[in-house]
């Protein structure tokens, strides 16, 4: 082998050894424990200087050579491990400032409203919604005093919802405002719910009670412009809300249950600031009874749910064109106790009520549901009984009146004519039917049976789902008053433009 060639493969094996040698044992080269042992490349150059490849001063230079390029390596290499060790350090910290202090993220949709989101603290949305509406109502008849056609325009509801969660996000409230309420409180919801698991909830405050379907759709989400006059008389005994606790949840896969059960004052929206005394003298502890409570006992409800193909949900209509069939079974139970009044107009007086003093009764109502949505299609059904019984003081009393009931029921079907979801034109339809007992007010006005039919046909327009939509509705009513025949026919004509924001 030429001279230059074998010098050439010296410095080139020590280049090699060196550069392949991996950053620790160019860094433990050297150290305490193995300053004593030779490296490969020292000895590779030893065999090479013995065997007189290489000569003395040249096996010199070389060991020179190496050890300034492990140098090199070794500066280089605790340079760079610097270098990530500081920007290791300096994420750490970015995300630890990110977790303490992530600041208010603010973004919104159409629809659903302003959201303001801060980590797990707080995600909360502000929405409202407004609906004007025109009415014009033409009976003709002789079952009412005013037998004039009626036209008239209103704001029907204009609400404001500030719901999320904070602190948690099992821990959720909800407070709901309707500045156009004309009568009581405007306050709607205000309660705080936690989840405890998807299948146990509990909620408190004043809220929508889950005794019907129809009732626990939210007015702005209505595929007929009002719900049936069925589901207005029998969802509870005074209004859609009430205050007291529920507990509630969903389990199966698809939510394939539902549960709900509860214990509410029974006396609708806190609607009054009056004061009542506690204890039986008249001198008895005077408070604020702000629920206006009058009732000796709790309203105790009852509702359960099956969904064997998945929840349709609690919107009317399929905006969505679901694909496959969402079908809800349901059934529900309330139990009103020991409520004071005179519904049903019982006589005061001798052979009746003693005068001033109010009769007690219990209210049991029954309900039964189906709903279904698939591709457009739109399918509801409610069916309700209720029983009215003597109870508390009435008990006894001369005229003391035997268990009156009522029943009703409704059916609606309807279809999103359309190929794009939540924008397009939809028909509606729906039958709703009242059958009051002799002794039940209206009929006992009348001193008969009282039977209300609703035949409704509703055309809506959707713009942007329920978010911006256009409804009309026609409704022939006929009220007939059994005992002694009479008709009472109305013809209701109702349109209303909804902005949800």
């Amino acid at each position: 082998m030429p001279r230059v060639l074998q010098i050439f493969a010296a410095v080139a094996a020590v280049a090699g050894v060196a550069s392949l040698t991996s950053a620790n044992a160019v860094r433990n080269f050297g150290a305490d424990d193995d300053k004593n042992k030779e490296t490969v490349e020292v000895r590779l150059l030893k065999i090479l200087k013995d065997r007189g490849v290489i000569k003395e001063n040249e096996y010199e230079e070389l060991l020179k050579l190496g050890k300034e390029m492990r140098t090199e390596d070794t500066l280089t290499s605790a340079a760079i491990e610097r270098e990530i060790t500081e920007l290791r350090d300096n994420i750490s910290q970015a995300v630890a400032a990110k977790k303490a202090d992530p600041g208010v993220q603010v973004s919104y949709k159409m629809g659903d409203g302003v959201r303001f989101q801060q980590g797990d603290s707080l995600n909360m949305v502000i929405s409202a919604y407004v609906q004007p509406r025109f009415t014009f109502v033409s009976p003709k008849g002789s079952t009412g005093t005013g037998n004039d056609d009626r036209a008239s325009f209103e704001v029907r509801r204009t609400e404001m919802k500030f719901e999320g969660s904070i602190f948690d996000r099992d821990l959720t409230f909800k407070l709901q405002f309707d500045p156009a309420a004309t009568a009581g409180t405007p306050l709607r919801d205000a309660y705080i719910n936690y989840k405890f698991d998807p299948s146990f909830q509990v909620r408190a405050g004043q809220m929508r009670r889950a005794f019907t379907r129809q009732n626990f759709v939210g007015s702005c989400a209505l595929q007929i412009i009002e719900r049936s006059s069925a589901t207005e008389v029998f969802r509870q005994v005074v209004g859609d809300r009430d205050d007291g606790v529920m507990f509630w949840g969903t389990f199966g896969d698809g939510q394939l249950f539902e549960w709900y059960g509860g214990a509410f004052n029974g006396e609708g929206l806190n609607s009054s600031t009056g004061a009542t005394n506690i204890g039986s003298a008249s001198s008895g502890l005077n408070v604020a009874n702000s629920s206006n409570n009058d009732s000796s006992g709790v309203d105790l409800m009852g509702r359960i749910v099956f969904n064997p193909f998945g929840t349709p949900g609690y919107t009317e209509g399929d905006l969505d064109l679901t694909r496959d069939v969402k079908l809800a079974i349901g059934a529900g139970f309330d139990h009103n106790p020991e409520r004071r009044g005179n519904p049903i107009g019982i006589a005061t007086g001798v052979g009746g009520i003693p005068a001033g003093q109010l009769p007690n009764y219990d209210i049991d109502t029954w309900e039964g549901d189906f709903s279904l949505k698939y591709q457009g299609l739109y399918i509801s059904t409610e069916f309700f009984y209720r029983e009215i019984s003597p109870a508390g003081n009435l008990q006894g009393f001369p005229g003391s009146f035997n268990t009156s009931t009522m029943s009703g029921w409704y059916a609606q079907v309807g279809y999103f004519v359309s190929d794009t979801r939540g924008v397009g034109p939809e028909v509606a339809l729906r039958y709703s039917t009242i059958d009051y007992d002799q002794n039940i007010l209206p009929a006992s006005v009348a001193g008969g049976d009282t039977k209300i039919d609703d035949y409704t046909a509703a055309f809506n327009y959707y713009f942007a789902g329920h978010s911006l939509k256009l409804q009309t509705a026609y409704t022939y009513r006929i009220e007939t008053l059994r005992m002694h025949n009479p008709q009472g026919i109305d013809h209701i004509f109702q349109a209303g433009l909804q902005l949800q924001f």
